[in-house]
């Protein structure tokens, strides 16, 4: 049974039931506005349109609790480059596993991205605002071709090219590891 849980318009901040949601493989399909991630809120000169989650919950092959889906939303960013303000879409995508502890969170670190939620129930920040910071781009001004200071990146670009490769450096242990590659040539440590 796939339950689809879905608001047209934007809502408050909602506490979300993830293990819950997992075992009935409910699709979360919400608009939410911008106090409902605080911290996006911050990042950005403003949040254009709420954030659309669509996220599908399910239990994977070994019965843990996993999110996948995808969060949009449109937002002002200051480019780093001209210091100007540009609407910016942002996609972010989500694919994690929920889990109740730090020591759980340890042993998936290597095989996926994993949050840590104690209680039975998250808000939708707990969840995915870390996937729409990191989505953010450092320079909105798309492919640089409006932004003001395009030219002088460009020229910037042009003479780094131009330079070449840079020189390798000599590293100051260099002479040591040499020093013990030899020793160890020899049978001695």
């Amino acid at each position: 049974m796939i339950a689809r849980l879905s608001s047209t318009g934007p809502s408050p901040a909602l506490d979300l039931e993830p293990f819950r949601l997992a075992r009935e493989e409910a699709v979360l399909d919400v608009r939410l506005g911008p106090e409902a991630f605080p911290r996006l809120a911050e990042c950005v000169e403003s949040v254009l349109e709420p954030v659309h989650v669509e996220v599908a919950f399910r239990r994977d092959a070994q019965g843990r609790c996993r999110a996948q889906g995808v969060l949009r939303t449109r937002v002002r960013l200051r480019c780093a480059n001209c210091a100007e303000t540009e609407p910016c879409d942002l996609a972010a995508a989500v694919d994690l596993c929920v889990v109740r502890s730090e020591d759980a969170a340890r042993d998936l670190i290597e095989e996926i991205d994993t949050v840590v939620i104690a209680q039975a129930t998250a808000t939708a920040a707990e969840l995915f605002e870390d996937d729409l910071l990191l989505a953010l781009p450092e320079r909105p001004c798309a492919e640089l071709e409006h932004c003001v200071h395009a030219e002088a990146y460009d020229a910037f670009a042009q003479r780094a090219d131009e330079a070449g490769p840079a020189p390798e450096r000599e590293h100051p242990f260099a002479a040591l590891a040499a020093l013990k590659r030899s020793k160890a040539g020899d049978g001695r440590e």
